[in-house]
């Protein structure tokens, strides 16, 4: 027996990932991320109150599930949701133990945080989801059931799902129980048989499928993930998601799942994704200059593109950083790729940015803290002459610069 579902959006926190496209790089690349920190932003879909009270791992949660809500083509609130997590809570236990070892005085706060369902719980107040939430803990197991429980509540409901996977860093001396040192995440936006409304394609399909073994599966993560991960049930997958930059036709990995071994293969390849090689060969820029990491998905009207978070060695950096005036530049390069995928052509064509309207910078400059940047265009209209383009580009906490684009195309 096997379940299959379709993957709409994806979204990657760990230390040194911040996307999934960032992720697919590092794949690609297999440079293992050296960093160990990872900054959590405040939950931007909380109200206030609510947001002042959330835990790192409210934080880490809801952090990850933006990045996928963003590029989800279902509305947030029609979204089941599924998550899972090996201990859940991370501080939040360890506060509360050394509490009833000392004061037997536990805040009323903390101990509003410390259930393994809180995450979903403030996903549901910041984003008004009244949908089924259900919570999974089976230790190193953990993902691997949360994902075949995802898969069989997308596909028994015929709703769209939004799974989480989990987990925060625990402190001594918990740690020397459960030795989480690093946060890792990831999130799926997945369906069954429920198209979007839209038409947006799905970036890959796989099949789940249970084996009986008589010997347990190789639970060592990959040599292009840090050692340090192995024991989080989460990093598991980021092995799975990255079957989405792998080239073979029918990829899979396996995971450990009680007596029996999940299989998860992606069984085809992504829709409309284009790695930075594939663009540079679509735009009249090269090396550092091409500032595009990957398209995320586009169709006839519409382009989504991914690119990393700008750093002091960017090409268009000043003294004072890169100013938000150079979105546009991504912006135009976004609707140059759009235009060769058009043209059905893996070339670019000649042409200028001839006009600029309806700019408005909602920032200062771009800058490494807002984290990865995501650049959407709309094709507004197409002549012979040039086309004309509606952009946005945000990263990770607000939009950054919006307007309208006229490019010329010269013969």
């Amino acid at each position: 027996m096997s379940l299959q579902f379709n993957l709409y959006a994806a979204g990657v926190l760990a230390p040194g990932i911040g996307s999934l496209s960032e992720l697919l790089a590092l794949r690609r690349t297999a440079h293992t991320p050296t960093t160990t920190t990872l900054e959590l932003p405040s939950p931007k879909a909380l109200p206030p109150n609510e947001r002042r009270r959330a835990s790192q791992v409210v934080r880490l949660t809801l952090a990850c599930a933006e990045q996928a809500l963003l590029a989800s083509p279902f509305p947030v609130d029609a979204l089941r949701m599924v998550f899972a997590s090996d201990e859940g809570t991370g501080e939040v236990c360890q506060q509360m133990l050394e509490a009833l070892a000392t004061t037997r005085l536990v805040s009323p706060l903390l101990f509003h945080n410390s259930v393994h369902n809180a995450p979903s719980g403030y996903l549901s107040i910041g984003y008004q989801n009244r949908q089924s939430a259900t919570s999974v803990s089976l230790g190193q197991e953990s993902f691997a059931s949360g994902l075949l429980c995802a898969a069989s509540e997308a596909c028994c409901s015929g709703q769209p799902v939004l799974f989480l996977s989990y987990d925060p860093p625990m402190t001594e001396p918990m740690r020397s129980l459960l030795p989480v040192v690093q946060a890792t995440a990831t999130a799926w936006i997945i369906a069954s048989g429920s198209e979007p409304a839209s038409g947006q394609a799905a970036l890959a399909s796989f099949e789940l499928s249970l084996h009986p073994t008589a010997t347990p599966a190789d639970q060592a993560l990959p040599a292009w993930l840090p050692a340090a991960w192995a024991a989080n049930s989460s990093a598991r997958g980021l092995v799975a998601l990255a079957l989405l930059g792998e080239t073979q036709a029918h990829a899979a990995c396996e995971l450990r799942l009680g007596a029996q071994v999940l299989r998860i293969e992606r069984v085809n390849g992504v829709a409309g994704m284009l790695t930075r090689s594939q663009i540079q060969s679509r735009i009249p820029h090269a090396g550092a200059m091409c500032l595009l990491d990957s398209v995320q998905r586009w169709d006839a009207t519409t382009i989504i593109c991914q690119a990393a978070a700008p750093t002091a060695d960017h090409p268009l950096a000043r003294a004072q950083g890169v100013p938000a005036v150079a979105a546009v530049e991504y912006a135009a390069q976004a609707a140059a790729v759009h235009g060769s995928l058009l043209d059905e052509t893996d070339s670019p064509r000649d042409g200028m940015l001839a006009k600029l309207t309806e700019v408005e910078l909602c920032a200062a400059g771009l800058d490494e803290a807002g984290g990865p940047l995501t650049i959407r265009a709309e094709l507004l209209s197409r002549v012979a002459s040039g086309c004309m383009y509606r952009f946005e580009v945000s990263d990770q906490r607000a939009c950054v610069a919006r307007g309208r684009l006229l490019v010329a195309f010269q013969e």
